[in-house]
Parts: C-alpha cells; sequence; structure tokens
C-alpha cells in the first residue's frame, strides 16, 4: 500500500469518532440532535407514584418530582398512581400568572403491583414553574417547568439527555480499534528502511 494512506486512514477515523460522538451528545444550546422536532407530534411525560410513597420515608413521593417540558413538544404530564399503600392526589400549590390551577382529585392505590391505580393528566399551556403536592402526604412535593415552544425550527427536547457515558467508551473504542487497525495495515516504517 502507499505509505500516504496512513494519514487518510486515521483522518477518517477521526471523523468517524467526532460524528458518532456528536450523534449522541446535546449541542451546547442543551439542544439533543436526536430529539423530536417541534412539528413531531406531541409526547407525554409520565411522573410515578411508586409504591411506598404513601410513606414518609417514600419522599418525595413523586418520581421525577421535577421535570421541564416544552409547550408542543411534550407539555402533556400523566402521573400514575402505582402506590399499592395509598391513594394520591396531584394539586397546584402555585401556578405562573396566567395559568389555571389543577387538581386531580383522588388518585386510587394501585390493586397490584402490575396494575396501575388511579392516574391524572394535565397539558400545561403557558410557560413557568408550576410546583404542585399530594393532599394526602404533605412531603410529596413536585415541580413541572414549562418553556415556550422555540419558533426558529430548532430541536427542542424537555429534559435535557444527559449524554450517556456507554456512547463514549464505545465511540473511543472504535477510534482506538480504528488506529490499531490501521497502523497494523499500514506500518509506519522510518525513512531508512526497506519493507520485508
Amino acid at each position: 500500500m502507499k505509505r500516504g494512506a496512513l494519514p487518510f486512514v486515521v483522518i477518517i477515523s477521526a471523523a468517524l469518532a467526532v460524528g458518532l460522538l456528536s450523534t449522541f451528545a446535546p449541542s451546547p444550546l442543551g439542544l439533543h440532535p436526536l430529539a423530536a422536532p417541534v412539528s413531531a407530534a406531541p409526547a407525554t411525560v409520565m411522573i410515578s407514584e411508586p409504591n411506598g410513597s404513601g410513606l414518609p420515608s417514600g419522599a418525595p413521593g413523586y418520581s421525577p418530582d421535577s421535570v421541564k417540558v416544552v409547550i408542543g413538544v411534550n407539555n402533556t404530564v400523566e402521573w400514575v398512581n402505582n402506590d399499592q399503600g395509598a391513594s394520591h392526589t396531584v394539586n397546584s400549590s402555585s401556578v405562573p400568572t396566567g395559568a389555571v390551577a389543577f387538581g386531580s382529585g383522588n388518585m386510587i392505590k394501585a390493586p397490584s403491583a402490575t396494575t396501575a391505580g388511579g392516574t391524572y393528566s394535565y397539558t400545561f399551556t403557558v410557560p413557568g414553574t408550576y410546583q404542585y403536592y399530594c393532599t394526602y402526604h404533605s412531603w410529596m412535593k413536585g415541580t413541572v417547568v414549562v418553556l415556550a415552544a422555540t419558533t426558529s425550527g430548532a430541536t427542542t427536547t424537555a429534559t435535557t439527555p444527559e449524554f450517556p457515558a456507554g456512547a463514549v467508551a464505545a465511540v473511543l473504542l472504535v477510534a482506538i480499534i480504528g488506529m490499531v487497525l490501521a497502523l497494523r495495515v499500514f506500518p509506519i516504517r522510518s525513512r531508512g528502511s526497506q519493507p520485508a
């Protein structure tokens, strides 16, 4: 093979690694390239009231207890009572100016570990921070931060996904294997040496 092919293989391996890395990495604006665009059908964000959340040791009670949503992307939140020991509620304690207070009423307890109890859905339409709580269990509190939809056509997500550590390891492993294979195929020889 030609001697000048090694830099080409190194450049291709590096470009592949950067390409794979950028597929998984959020942008500097916190937007994820694999997320659904604003024009996609809105998704529902699920919040569980897990088994045991009716006990003080189960605090904060809602899982997750804090979410971010984007209007038009995933601004409907559904709470599901998966607690076999207690009924729960979801009631707003503070809402942004112009927003309407919300309340679920009684959400019956889950009849079994495999069957959910009561559910409650609410679609947020006013940007801002919403605080909510369970009227039966004072330690159960949560927050929904509602963001306005972008109009620039940028891709937006509700909760900024974390960069998966496994993806970093996989990309680096591919790059290293590519470099090792490139060096085996195109060994580096000093200028004075002749091929054997």
